[in-house]
């Protein structure tokens, strides 16, 4: 009788569970509308040419039936072609075309977000216009994971991960930090950036840089300090126009990033962090990539953002 007694006051049942909190969490929405470009849309850099090919796919069938112009939509247009070429699956994406911007939404929603960032910029005006009128081609992109350790820093402000491994690249002075994540596939790079331009291409810059990556032998650290990351971002950009159809307008961005010392990976032993070694404190501005083995053959970045830039 005891037993067969409800514990809570709440009768409708046991309490919900308190959310899960990962290491490092992404979410990456895009939204491109067949109709005219917003005006003031901006030239952003976007955070995947691979969800950009993927919707690319998706509006035009054959990459090679559509001519482009434009550094951005030139290089997104030969990165479908090779990834259909290659036959590569890109993983974590997903795409699809929809009737209203509502429908959008609640594509983005279901596969990315509970609840959506709010929606701003000079183009929100032109969207709502499009409310029922116009089609919209969609494209998600959803990562969680977790790290195989992470400590607080001595300053209380950062975080210490391990390192993977640390890469050298002849375009770049400084050391490219690899971090592995609880997906075997997913990894996390982070490129110091200080002093450089955001603006252009960065998934490209991110790739350039990376294809002539070689491990160092010799790492000069073995764990990372980095500051705990809460990105969100919504905006939007004309220098894909054209991309997803003669008639499609602007892409809309929404992202949001999250970076903190998440769960410990069950099984996993905490090893204390090597005694008298100071980790690597990773610059204010640097560039927050994520990259997936299964498309190391076509040399393209999952996600890329610019932090403190």
């Amino acid at each position: 009788q005891v037993m067969n007694r409800n514990r809570y006051v709440d009768q409708l049942g046991d309490p919900e569970a308190p959310p899960t909190t990962f290491g490092i969490s992404v979410r990456l929405g895009m939204l491109v509308p067949k109709a005219p470009p917003a005006e003031n849309a901006g030239k952003h850099p976007v955070a995947s040419r691979l969800l950009l090919a993927a919707l690319h796919q998706l509006a035009v069938g054959d990459p090679e039936a559509v001519k482009v112009s434009g550094d951005l939509p030139v290089a997104v247009k030969s990165l479908s072609s090779r990834i259909q070429e290659q036959k590569v699956n890109v993983p974590l994406v997903s795409v699809s075309k929809v009737s209203s911007l509502d429908a959008a939404l609640g594509f983005s929603q279901e596969t990315s977000w509970k609840e959506c960032p709010v929606w701003e910029g000079p183009w929100r005006g032109s969207l709502e216009a499009l409310q029922g009128e116009a089609e919209f081609s969609v494209g998600a992109l959803h990562i969680n994971g977790d790290w195989s350790s992470a400590q607080q820093a001595q300053d209380g402000k950062r975080i210490c991960l391990p390192v993977y491994c640390v890469g050298a690249s002849p375009i770049l002075k400084e050391p490219i930090v690899y971090l592995a994540t609880s997906s075997k596939e997913v990894f996390v790079v982070l490129i110091p950036w200080e002093g450089k331009e955001t603006t252009g291409d960065l998934c490209g810059q991110v790739a350039e840089i990376m294809a002539p990556v070689e491990p160092m032998a010799e790492p000069p650290f073995e764990r990372v300090a980095v500051p705990p990351l809460k990105l969100s971002y919504c905006r939007g950009t004309s220098a894909a126009t054209g991309l997803c159809g003669e008639e499609a307008g602007s892409l809309v961005e929404i992202a949001t990033v999250s970076v903190c010392a998440g769960r410990d990976m069950p099984g996993a032993l905490v090893e204390p962090p090597p005694a008298g070694q100071t980790p690597y404190d990773m610059p204010l501005q640097f560039l927050f990539v994520v990259w997936h083995a299964n498309v190391d053959e076509i040399n393209e970045p999952l996600f890329v953002a610019a932090v403190g830039c």
